[in-house]
């Protein structure tokens, strides 16, 4: 049985237009890869995650956009969530790009933020070749605060035996932590523990920050969680941090956002 409304997209592998399955996404997300005739699903994989959050549900994709890039873009419900003072529950992920690759003998969903993003971007930052060690008074981005962030990192692991990031740190709250442990080989947030493996001995890491949502993009897009998180209105600082050895940044970026909703950009 499938889970909530199915939704059935055609999409390229490694970009040839020659090549191309049909994929069928549950209503958690979840997706298996296969082929359609018009009248019959055939599926060529199991079935498979795309998003390893709490609050990901009700993805829902649309196409022909103006231009005629052929992308195929997707946004979801960020369900169960309860905002303080607000008079509505749930909010809407920001939009992703889908595109379907070859990794190794088998073909899997990529989700990568929608280029359009970076239309809303404001001050930025930029890191390349820092060598971290580990010490709490090596936080490479402490002159950043926000609710609203575009992160975007490459990490050599060199001698590191795990690194990560602080969210939404504040004086009386240590934040949210977002951590890579290499020797398990598992990326860990919110309490739950996500297998991925380095590419050349790299982690790459791609975070959306909202102000109650934090969507985590791994490994150009082969691995996503979006969950909903809530802190203190003040709670705006971020702690990168590495411990067991040295962790080189090979680059990172980090945008404060505009909100999308502004009627004029002042």
């Amino acid at each position: 049985g499938f889970n909530g409304n199915p939704d059935l997209v055609s999409l390229r592998v490694n970009n040839r237009p020659d090549d191309t399955r049909w994929v069928v996404f549950e209503g958690n997300g979840n997706y298996i890869i296969g082929t359609f005739d018009g009248t019959e699903f055939k599926p060529e994989s199991i079935r498979m995650i795309s998003d390893f959050g709490d609050n990901f549900q009700g993805p829902r994709t649309w196409f022909n956009n103006p231009g005629g890039d052929g992308r195929v873009l997707q946004i979801a419900w960020m369900n169960n969530g309860k905002w303080p003072g607000m008079p509505f529950s749930g909010q809407m992920t920001f939009p992703s790009e889908l595109s379907l690759k070859k990794i190794n003998s088998g073909i899997f969903l990529i989700r990568q933020p929608a280029r359009e993003i970076e239309s809303l971007h404001k001050k930025g930052y930029h890191w390349e070749n820092e060598n971290l060690i580990p010490g709490i008074n090596k936080n490479l981005i402490r002159k950043i605060e926000g609710d609203c962030l575009h992160i975007k990192g490459r990490f050599d692991l060199k001698t590191a035996e795990s690194f990560g990031l602080m969210l939404r740190a504040g004086k009386k709250n240590p934040g949210t932590e977002l951590v890579y442990n290499v020797r398990r080989k598992t990326l860990s947030i919110l309490g739950r523990n996500i297998q991925l493996d380095p590419v050349d001995n790299k982690i790459t890491l791609e975070i959306l920050i909202d102000r109650a949502s934090f969507e985590v993009y791994a490994n150009n897009g082969q691995t996503v969680i979006s969950d909903l998180f809530f802190n203190k209105e003040n709670d705006l600082c971020y702690i990168m941090f590495c411990t067991g050895g040295e962790l080189m940044v090979e680059e990172l970026d980090i945008f404060d956002l505009n909100s999308a909703w502004e009627q004029e950009k002042k």
